[in-house]
C-alpha cells in the first residue's frame, strides 16, 4: 500500500483527512488499539503542521504520505514552516507543565508510535507502527 493526501493548513479538514487514511490502513494486521494509537498520533501530527508549522496559513499545504509493507505502516507529516527544533520540545510529564492544555502532541505520538523521526528541520515527521510478529501481509 503507498498513497499520499495533501489538505490546505486548516483544522477543519484533519478529520476527514484523518478518517479517509484510516478507513485505508484498517485492512493491514492492526488490532483496534493500535488503529486508535495510529489515529491519535496522525492527529496530533496534522494538527502540530497546520497550528505550529504552517501558521494555519490555508495557502500552504500539508502533506500526508503512507506505505505500509510486510512488516510495518509508516506515515510522514510534512508541512511548508519554518520547522523547529524538536530536541527542545518539552516534557509535558514535567510537574510545572501538567497543568498545561496543550503541549503534549509529541509526548503522545511517540507513546503510541513505535518509531519517530523528525526530518527536514522539523518540518517533517515520519512515524512507524510495526506490525506484531507473523501478522504481516
Amino acid at each position: 500500500m503507498h498513497f499520499c493526501e495533501e489538505t490546505p493548513s486548516e483544522l477543519k479538514f484533519i478529520p476527514k483527512l484523518s478518517h479517509t487514511i484510516i478507513d485505508k490502513i484498517k485492512q493491514l494486521p492492526l488490532d483496534e488499539a493500535q488503529i486508535h494509537g495510529v489515529k491519535l498520533s496522525l492527529g496530533e501530527a496534522l494538527s502540530n503542521a497546520i497550528r505550529h508549522g504552517n501558521k494555519l496559513n490555508p495557502d500552504l499545504a500539508v502533506r500526508v504520505k503512507v506505505e505500509a509493507g510486510s512488516r510495518s505502516l509508516t506515515i510522514w507529516v510534512a508541512d511548508q514552516g519554518k520547522g523547529f527544533n524538536f530536541r527542545n520540545a518539552p516534557d509535558p510529564t514535567k510537574p510545572d507543565k501538567l497543568h498545561k492544555l496543550s503541549g503534549r502532541g509529541i509526548f503522545l505520538i511517540r507513546k503510541h508510535m513505535d518509531k519517530v523521526t523528525f526530518l527536514e528541520r522539523g518540518r517533517k515527521i515520519k512515524m512507524v507502527k510495526l506490525f506484531k510478529k507473523g501478522e504481516g501481509k
